[in-house]
């Protein structure tokens, strides 16, 4: 391993970066009642979490309600023309009406397609630690994971800063600060290496890499990486 990949985040400026929050789960049909329930229980948590998560938009710049009926509405205006029965799922996008781009936040879903071809999945795009520090405090950014968890009960997801990826030099689940993993699709021996602290949830584990981003390490990941086995239909993770 080279000093450079050693080395990060030296030369990153993590309080501008882009940081996003996101994660898949396959081969679940959902109708849109439950696909509502999801958005409506991730939309009304990501308001309590930050201000700045408080309020949303959806393509036409029109407001959305946090009610039922409204999300209810959301998701199946979600449906394509060309796909009234749904079998590609609802597309959701949506974004926090702020113009600095430091502020600014995007949520896309897409939920209800049932195959393993087009997965359930769902991307924040969120705002800069400049711009939200308190949301990248360890406690607050692990109770988003688990709103996320608790949401969608995805496969996997992850919290983590563009640079990381490019950093680690691919785009895998476990180049992140934050990650957490279904059971159904990893095996692990062992107690998980050094700087790394994995916390039990119902169905998986959530693995913390660092206390801060600022100590977050590649040598970390590549050490995660090695103690962690994906199963062999999500070997695209490691």
């Amino acid at each position: 391993m080279s000093a450079t990949r050693s080395r990060w985040p030296q030369g990153v400026e993590l309080s501008t970066d882009t940081w996003t929050l996101d994660g898949v789960r396959r081969g679940r049909t959902e109708d849109p009642a439950s696909c509502a329930d999801r958005l409506g229980r991730f939309l009304l948590g990501l308001a309590a979490t930050d201000p700045t998560l408080s309020r949303w938009y959806d393509e036409d710049d029109e407001p959305v309600a946090l009610d039922p009926a409204a999300v209810h509405a959301l998701v199946q205006h979600g449906r394509q023309d060309d796909d009234p029965h749904g079998r590609f799922g609802s597309i959701v996008l949506l974004h926090n009406g702020q113009d600095d781009e430091r502020s600014s936040t995007v949520v896309e879903v897409v939920c209800g397609a049932g195959s393993e071809y087009v997965p359930d999945t769902f991307a924040v795009t969120l705002p800069q630690p400049g711009a939200a520090p308190e949301l990248y405090q360890r406690d607050r950014m692990l109770g988003l994971l688990d709103l996320a968890v608790g949401a969608w009960q995805p496969h996997w997801c992850r919290a983590r800063p563009q640079s990381l990826g490019s950093a680690a030099g691919d785009v895998t689940a476990l180049a992140s600060w934050l990650v957490y993993l279904d059971r159904a699709v990893y095996t692990r021996a062992g107690e998980p290496p050094a700087g790394v602290e994995a916390l039990g949830r119902e169905h998986g584990e959530l693995f913390v890499l660092a206390d801060t981003p600022q100590q977050l390490s590649l040598r970390t990941i590549d050490a995660l990486r090695a103690a962690v086995t994906f199963t062999p239909d999500w070997t695209d993770l490691a």
